[in-house]
């Protein structure tokens, strides 16, 4: 419902101060849970274009956003080592949403989608961290699906630069 092949990424600079890409339903009103719909009330006024698709924003360093036509996720993530992290999430809706008949229901289902990408998410990055230690794991090009890590990586690289110490003290 949200094929690889539509996500678009956005032009971007390194000045910039997020990193954002859209990927786009196969269907109107898509949701990530066990539906592929909204479950809840779609937020007003969004065109259709928005209504097609989701989009995905790193605000760095620790803010992450999921916007869809009903919800918009975030995912506040505190490292604690390269492999090691914690994530608290939480929610924004249309204000009629906790009005609605089944909301803790929908509400749970919606969740339970959530937490279905950030299982797959986080055994990913765990493998990657395991695959950067191993010396037989070859380092090779970013795949054109990886577009906003390659941005993450030039703001962070732009940033350390910056703030590095030209002169080592003693």
């Amino acid at each position: 419902h949200v094929p690889s092949e539509n996500a678009r990424f956005l032009e971007w600079s390194d000045d910039q101060n997020h990193v954002s890409r859209l990927n786009y339903f196969t269907h109107m009103d898509g949701g990530f849970n066990a539906t592929r719909k909204t479950l809840l009330p779609v937020f007003e006024k969004l065109s259709d274009d928005e209504r097609h698709r989701a989009m995905f924003c790193l605000l760095p360093p620790s803010l992450g956003l999921a916007v869809t036509p009903d919800t918009i996720t975030y995912f506040i993530v505190n490292p604690k080592a390269a492999e090691a992290i914690d994530i608290h999430i939480g929610y924004c809706m249309d204000p009629r949403a906790p009005d609605e008949p089944l909301f803790d229901l929908l509400f749970r289902d919606m969740e339970a989608g959530v937490n279905d990408f950030n299982v797959q998410d986080i055994h990913a990055d765990t493998m990657v961290q395991k695959g950067l230690r191993s010396r037989f794991g070859p380092h090779g090009r970013y795949s054109w699906q990886e577009e906003t890590l390659q941005q993450f990586n030039r703001w962070l690289v732009k940033r350390y630069r910056a703030h590095w110490p030209l002169t080592h003290p003693g």
